[in-house]
């Protein structure tokens, strides 16, 4: 008897056109994966009868439902569509701008671009991740770096270099800023909700569960520094349809991109790279759940949602107090956390900023160790930002630079 292998199994997703709707059949992406499980849920009630034969008559079948989730390695473009999902915005370019003036000064960790029209023309915000692609009179190495940046103003935005790599100040002439990839975030009109079928494809026994209706609605990252960064998704469904062939026929092969790790990564908190981090992770949860039971069927009309939440924490060895004051203050600081693909001028990565967060501990640990802190942390939506503002108005924002 042949038995079903993990290795042989292939996980397919495919964007529904909307709920209940199954078609079309090609056009689904396979998904590379540590591990998935989608299964379905059957609620059971039991009969609690007295009869005379004093025996048990059972439980009785009521609404079907469907739990997924799927772990991986975070990698540039692989999870994009499903991140948007849950942010409930796809992900999107930003404009670039063209022909600028502009002044580059500073110094390494902090270069300036001085230029007109920056924050208001553009759409580039504090944590986001840009490049200069085109410059007349501005050195080469200046060009198509990975740029974060820190601050910005009508005038100056302020980038450090995700790979710490140095470019010489000067000015130049129909310069080009672009955003490296694309963005999304939870927006605050517009909100779209994706539904999906996920498909099980068993082929060593040619076996397949088709999971309908399914509403991405949780996300979790985690970053170690000695690990690969990892991605947690996971939603609710309203039923499953098994057979013996496969229904999301002719999927796009899985992404190739590196996976990303923490090593490669950057941190800043309240505007300044920390150097003593050694673990992060962010839970974005936008509470996706059945509706409920209806009279006269067995699964649920629609599956809800609720409002996001962003929480989170992160550890970091114990060199000073900065940290522990900003808790014990309740400061409202930001918190970006870039990953990359390599430590070159134009690596792959994906990034994920948060501009209204608060610290909500500072535990440590003891031993015959380095002390490590622990900074668990609560985001909310930034209510000063918006258009032609620093931040945007949301409560997380995530980019992608191979984003489709």
């Amino acid at each position: 008897m042949a038995i079903g292998q993990g290795i042989n199994k292939q996980v397919a997703i495919l964007k529904q056109p909307n709920q209940g709707t199954y078609t079309p059949v090609a056009g689904a992406q396979i998904m590379r994966r540590e591990s998935s499980s989608n299964n379905l849920k059957i609620a059971t009630f039991d009969n609690n009868e007295l009869a005379s034969h004093q025996q048990s008559t059972g439980k009785t079948h009521g609404l079907r439902s469907v739990d997924s989730a799927l772990n991986g390695v975070l990698s540039a473009g692989t999870y994009s569509g499903m991140i948007g999902s849950v942010l409930r915005k796809n992900f999107v370019a930003t404009a670039s701008l063209t022909g600028l003036a502009l002044a580059l000064g500073g110094v390494l960790g902090a270069y300036t671009l001085t230029g007109t029209g920056l924050l208001v023309s553009g759409g580039f915000k504090i944590g986001d991740v840009i490049r200069i692609t085109l410059a007349t009179g501005l050195n080469a190495d200046c060009l198509n770096k990975n740029l974060l940046i820190t601050n910005i103003t009508a005038t100056v935005i302020t980038v450090k270099t995700l790979n710490n790599s140095t470019m010489t100040t000067g000015s130049g002439t129909a310069c080009t800023l672009a955003l490296a990839g694309k963005k999304t975030w939870v927006p605050d009109s517009g909100q779209t909700k994706d539904y999906y079928m996920i498909e099980d494809w068993q082929s060593d026994i040619s076996q397949s569960e088709l999971f309908k209706d399914v509403v991405l609605g949780k996300l979790d990252i985690g970053l170690q520094s000695s690990g690969n960064a990892t991605i947690a998704v996971s939603g609710a469904g309203i039923d499953r349809s098994t057979g013996a062939t496969r229904i999301l026929t002719s999927p796009t092969a899985e992404t190739a991109t590196n996976p990303l790790a923490a090593v490669n990564g950057l941190l800043i908190v309240n505007g300044v790279a920390v150097s003593n981090v050694t673990g992060l992770s962010i839970s974005i949860d936008g509470k996706a759940a059945p509706v409920g039971a209806v009279v006269g069927s067995s699964i649920a009309p629609d599956i809800q949602r609720g409002s996001v939440d962003v929480s989170g924490s992160f550890t970091a060895l114990y060199s000073d107090a900065t940290l522990s004051a900003l808790f014990e203050a309740g400061t409202q600081i930001n918190l970006v956390a870039v990953i990359e693909d390599n430590q070159t001028a134009a690596s792959d990565f994906v990034s994920f900023s948060m501009s209204a967060v608060t610290l909500d501990g500072d535990g440590k640990d003891d031993g015959e160790k380095a002390i490590v802190r622990t900074y668990p942390f609560t985001a909310r939506i930034n209510a000063a930002g918006g258009l032609a503002l620093a931040n945007d108005h949301t409560i997380i924002s995530v980019q992608d630079s191979q984003a489709a």
